[in-house]
């Protein structure tokens, strides 16, 4: 009976995809996240990259049931991957406010918050900020951006987070930064608030609401928009603190890479968006402000200013909530990386072999 079963185990998982395709648009940002999430899945298939920019490419292309497609959401519109006969993973950076619901039919039925442009079927999924669920696998935004980023030539970073004892220090010369080019009434706010309490600087078009506030200043370190969005860690490093709130409420936001920004240069997360970072993060090691209720980030920030052994030793508090366990839990798209748990759960999700 063993034997039977084993040999039925055997025919129903695959090994490997043979080929990867990926949807030909200008996303580059979305395709290197989610082109880097399928090698580490997948170590095994081609990693040559073949472009779909429409339907009649699957086919002229050759595209066999035994191929993969990674899928960019809103990069692909002339391409159904129903039509691929193949299996594809939707990789999308979309928060729940928009694409809410599992990945199933029943659900989509159920859920009319559910994009139209969606794509569901039987060999489709979803790996990003959706419920886990049969078809969609739960990985935050701002995780799947920092394992593209964290190739060979950086693969030291991940130990920035995950190591204590590695975690990086700013150099304290400057108080705050702020940079976003999409200026939101609750992030604006903020940073009024939080520069009266100290000179503080803006990278980027948004510096607040109120320009009769004197203590609000460009950065002198400008970002380098040609190596990427986690590159602001490296203007971040001059500053104490760095407000990284995100665009929409906490109800429905994404966990991009704002909140890793900071942790990567070192200096202290001014947070507001997905909750998730309570699960994820160590509450002392981060700051969160809540719009509703500005007061007590803005005293804890306060007290910290004026409180160097109180602020050197939040700084020093480790940036994972549970450590290995953490890792193992949201971070593990790789094998060397939290025993692959987070690989192992995708490919089994997928019906590949482990």
């Amino acid at each position: 009976t063993l034997t039977i079963a084993s040999t039925l185990y055997r025919m129903a998982v695959q090994k490997d995809p043979k080929r990867l395709f990926g949807c030909a648009s200008n996303h580059l940002y979305s395709h290197s996240y989610g082109i880097a999430l399928a090698t580490d899945i997948f170590p095994d298939m081609d990693k040559t990259i073949i472009p779909l920019m429409n339907d009649d490419d699957i086919k002229s292309r050759g595209a066999t049931g035994d191929d993969l497609l990674v899928y960019f959401m809103h990069s692909c519109p002339n391409l159904d991957p129903n039509n691929f006969p193949g299996k594809t993973i939707v990789v999308s950076g979309e928060s729940k406010l928009g694409f809410p619901c599992a990945m199933t039919e029943a659900d989509r039925v159920l859920n009319k918050l559910c994009a139209p442009d969606m794509p569901t079927g039987p060999r489709i999924y979803w790996i990003g900020p959706n419920d886990d669920s049969l078809r969609s696998i739960l990985v935050h935004w701002g995780i799947l951006l920092l394992n593209a980023r964290m190739r060979p030539i950086n693969e030291d970073e991940f130990s920035f987070i995950f190591d204590p004892l590695k975690k990086r220090k700013n150099t304290g010369e400057h108080f705050l930064i702020y940079a976003n080019s999409h200026c939101v009434p609750h992030r604006e706010m903020a940073f009024d608030a939080l520069s009266k309490i100290g000179e503080s600087h803006y990278l980027g078009v948004c510096s607040g609401l109120k320009s009769e506030i004197q203590n609000k200043k460009p950065s002198p370190f400008p970002m380098d928009k040609n190596i990427g969005t986690l590159m602001n860690s490296r203007a971040f490093n001059h500053y104490r603190f760095a407000l990284v709130m995100e665009s929409v409420d906490s109800s429905s936001a994404a966990l991009t890479e704002k909140i890793f920004n900071a942790f990567l240069s070192g200096a202290i997360p001014i947070y507001f968006g997905n909750r998730a970072v309570w699960e994820i993060f160590n509450e002392k090691a981060f700051i969160w402000f809540d719009p509703q209720k500005p007061d007590p980030a803005l005293k804890t920030v306060s007290f910290l200013e004026n409180n160097p052994f109180a602020y050197q030793t939040m700084l020093a508090e480790p940036i994972l909530k549970h450590g290995n366990h953490t890792i193992e839990m949201f971070f593990s798209v790789r094998d060397e990386i939290g025993h692959g748990m987070l690989k192992t759960r995708i490919r089994t999700m997928m019906g590949y072999e482990i």
